[in-house]
């Protein structure tokens, strides 16, 4: 229901609805769904809307959902500094290693994209970083040398 509407009216207060609507969805996969009819329909930019769509992925408990509920968000065309740091908030409480992984490795992606790149944003990204383990990290700090 939630994708047919936002396909049918992909307006700012339509798709906010909608990410209102995929908050109250009990099942992970449901939810990841929900949330990513919005975020195709989302540039990225819209500050409000993203931090209530990451809010709404911080509510699924599943690393994979979550990580690619996440993901689809970071495919937009544009996503600003807020909502990266935003991202990297609903990154940092993932559980699984692999999973957090590959969504810092989507930002620092997302970051490579913007010139200059943003020293705040790359310290906060390394942060997000902290727990995993030895292996990620250094898969981290190789994507973060290609932004040099």
């Amino acid at each position: 229901a939630i994708d047919n509407q936002v396909s049918a009216t992909p307006q700012p207060a339509v798709l906010a609805a909608a990410v209102q609507a995929a908050t109250r969805i009990q099942g992970d996969f449901e939810k990841r769904e929900a949330l990513g009819a919005v975020a195709e329909r989302m540039q990225g930019d819209e500050t409000e809307l993203v931090e209530a769509y990451t809010r709404a992925a911080g509510g699924i408990s599943g690393g994979f959902e979550r990580r690619e509920t996440l993901n689809r968000l970071l495919d937009r065309p544009k996503i600003g500094k807020a909502g990266l740091e935003r991202v990297l908030s609903s990154a940092e409480n993932m559980e699984g290693g692999f999973e957090r992984l590959q969504v810092l490795l989507h930002v620092a992606e997302k970051l490579s994209e913007t010139k200059p790149v943003d020293a705040a944003l790359v310290e906060r990204l390394r942060r997000a970083g902290r727990g995993l383990g030895e292996h990620e990290r250094g898969q981290i700090e190789n994507a973060l040398d290609k932004l040099s």
